[in-house]
């Protein structure tokens, strides 16, 4: 898991595959949440783009250090509802934390790539039905 000093601007590119093929993520009918421990927040300015999710997470709206974890829900509170969630990253309070070679020099927007397997089927049915 990539740690990132607190304060910095993150782009986060999350893959998903869906029984080992690239997902065919909806244009709608998604939703995420970003957390650590009791705080969440719903990201609700997302790209998509084939089956990668992208989205910022603004350095001023980063709340506490720690691990944050990233949650995926498509068809939220209906029939064929489907989760998955990863640990996204950890947010360090200074640069010497931060384990990386560009902690020195100009400031650049860091960005997590996560990629994950999402089993359950696209259209909702059991594997018996």
């Amino acid at each position: 898991m990539k740690t990132i000093r607190k304060g910095n601007d993150i782009v986060v590119r999350w893959t998903i595959y869906r029984n080992g093929e690239a997902a065919d993520l909806p244009s709608d009918g998604i939703s995420l949440v970003l957390s650590r421990k009791e705080w969440k927040l719903r990201v609700t300015d997302i790209l998509i783009e084939g089956n990668t999710i992208s989205f910022k997470f603004w350095g001023k709206d980063q709340v506490e250090t720690g691990a944050y974890r990233l949650t995926y829900i498509e068809n939220e509170d209906i029939e064929g509802m489907h989760t998955l969630d990863v640990d996204a990253f950890i947010l360090v309070d200074s640069s010497e934390k931060e384990r990386c070679s560009r902690c020195i020099g100009p400031v650049q927007v860091d960005t997590v790539e996560l990629s994950s397997a999402l089993s359950a089927p696209a259209d909702g049915l059991s594997a018996y039905e």
